[in-house]
């Protein structure tokens, strides 16, 4: 589980507790406060997107690299074959599979990096659902308490 899921969590476990007599005394403390958590929220998950993205980027150089290597040495057992030169092409055979188990998996680390981001697009998109749908709830809760003092105004 990564940090960006928990702090979701934990912001949601918060708000189960103390969201309710928050919202009747108040409205526009809570209404500000979710408005910052979001805020946070959102640049925490640029951060990570943005770290992530960099680590995967070195990899894709990495793997690039990998590519190349495993290429060249089969060019070489290529011409091993054709030359008939078997323990040219035994050492060439053992190296081939040492540069296919690296560019696997820097391909391996490198997929995992892109679906770590778009986790974390996800989760902050559900976060920030999770938010904003409690901000149109204030905002009703604010309404309402502008219609009951116009009433008490009203009736005065």
């Amino acid at each position: 589980m990564g940090f960006f899921s928990r702090l979701g969590s934990l912001i949601r476990g918060f708000f189960g507790l103390f969201v309710g007599g928050l919202e009747e005394s108040n409205p526009n403390l809570l209404f500000e406060d979710i408005k910052n958590q979001i805020n946070k929220a959102r640049k925490e998950a640029e951060q990570q997107i943005i770290e992530i993205q960099t680590n995967a980027e070195m990899i894709k150089i990495e793997m690039k690299t990998a590519e190349k290597n495993l290429n060249a040495i089969r060019a070489r057992i290529e011409a091993a074959q054709r030359q008939g030169d078997k323990e040219l092409l035994v050492e060439l055979l053992v190296q081939e599979e040492e540069y296919q188990t690296a560019y696997e998996t820097y391909k391996e680390t490198h997929d995992n990096a892109l679906r770590e981001v778009e986790n974390i697009r996800e989760n902050y998109k559900v976060f920030e659902a999770e938010m904003t749908a409690k901000l149109n709830e204030l905002k009703t809760l604010k309404t309402q308490e502008k219609m009951a003092s116009s009433r008490k105004i009203s009736t005065r």
